[in-house]
């Protein structure tokens, strides 16, 4: 999903975007570390697999 949706800012803007902006909101201690570790590696495999040389930032807040 997030591959594709780089592919379409490329073909509407003819260049990779410099940084991509995660924002989690209402995320678990659990649900953290879980994100971190499975779903980021995953979004940056994307990345490479189109060759898109993209900074990557996550933003998470916690439940209380």
């Amino acid at each position: 999903m997030f591959k594709d949706m780089v592919m379409q800012f490329k073909n509407r803007s003819k260049v990779f975007p410099a940084w991509v902006i995660i924002y989690w909101d209402g995320v678990s201690d659990s649900q953290e570390k879980e994100c971190l570790s499975k779903e980021i590696p995953q979004i940056k495999a994307g990345f490479k697999e189109i060759e898109a040389n993209i900074d990557l930032m996550i933003i998470i807040t916690n439940k209380k």
